[in-house]
């Protein structure tokens, strides 16, 4: 589904057949999905396309980003990717507890999980 401001309409093909998990967005024209099998999907205002992910096989949850090109997603077994606005890469996280969901603000972001896992992230790292 998509919303135009006045009306929401139906959006034909994600570009996978995967379950999605995890939508966020800068506006109508730059907006990433993720989910099952490290799918990551992009919409760019015209269509949605699959994109070269992490590599990490792990079911992903949750996405956020502070702007185009400063992009994580999250997911299973501690799985935290970076998106420079080029290719994503896969962090070191020191739980193996699954992350369900990702939001942040101003250069610090925070990760939540499976039995109370909490992470915080700023840009020297993520902390438990």
């Amino acid at each position: 589904m998509h919303y135009d401001g006045q009306s929401w309409k139906r959006v034909l093909s994600s570009g996978t057949s995967e379950t999605l998990r995890g939508v966020w967005g800068t506006g109508p024209g730059d907006v990433f999905a993720v989910g099952a099998s490290d799918t990551i999907v992009h919409y760019d205002g015209q269509s949605w396309k699959r994109v070269p992910s992490s590599d990490t096989l792990e079911n992903l949850a949750g996405v956020w980003g502070s702007g185009p090109g400063a992009v994580f997603a999250v997911g299973w077994s501690g799985t935290i990717v970076h998106y420079d606005g080029v290719s994503w890469l896969r962090f070191n996280s020191t739980t193996d507890e699954s992350f369900q969901g990702i939001w942040g603000h101003a250069g610090t972001s925070f990760m939540v999980g499976d039995r109370g896992t909490i992470f915080r992230h700023t840009r020297t790292g993520a902390t438990p």
